[in-house]
This record gives structure tokens, sequence and C-alpha cells, in this order.
């Protein structure tokens, strides 16, 4: 199975928030914005925390996917033999 464009925008904008959020911390600067920034934050996590409900975790798909190449190479071997 692959991801489909929804998908993707949805595990796009969940980096880019986390992203966010992270520069904020290492940024340690405070202004007038603080509390619109803290509100939208907190509304825009709770928006991708329902969004990624049925969305693969990226290292559990990787890890079925590189499974599946694993066993298919395994076929390949064993029917050469």
């Amino acid at each position: 199975a692959t991801y489909d464009d929804t998908q993707l925008a949805t595990l796009l904008a969940n980096k880019r928030l986390n992203d966010y959020k992270q520069a904020l911390i290492m940024r340690d600067v405070q202004n007038i914005y603080s509390i619109g920034s803290t509100n939208w934050i907190i509304e825009q996590s709770e928006i991708n925390r329902l969004a990624l409900v049925d969305i693969p975790v990226v290292d559990e798909y990787l890890a079925a996917l590189n499974s599946q190449v694993v066993i298919q190479d395994m076929i390949k071997i064993k029917e050469a033999a």
C-alpha cells in the first residue's frame, strides 16, 4: 500500500508543525503574538492528531515495505537453488 495525496499532505503538515514547535523551543523568545501562536499550535496539533488516526506510521510503512522486499529476495534465492 502507498500513501495517497491526502495522507501525504497530513504527514507533511504534522512534520512542519513539529518542526515549528521545535524551532520555537530553541529560540526561547516571547513576544506579543505568543498567545495567538500557542493557541494556533494547540488547535493545529489536535487537527493533525485526529487526521493521523487512520494513517500508518511512516516507520511501520517502511518496515512493511522492506520486509516484503526481503521475503521476495528469499523466495528468489530458494527458487534459484
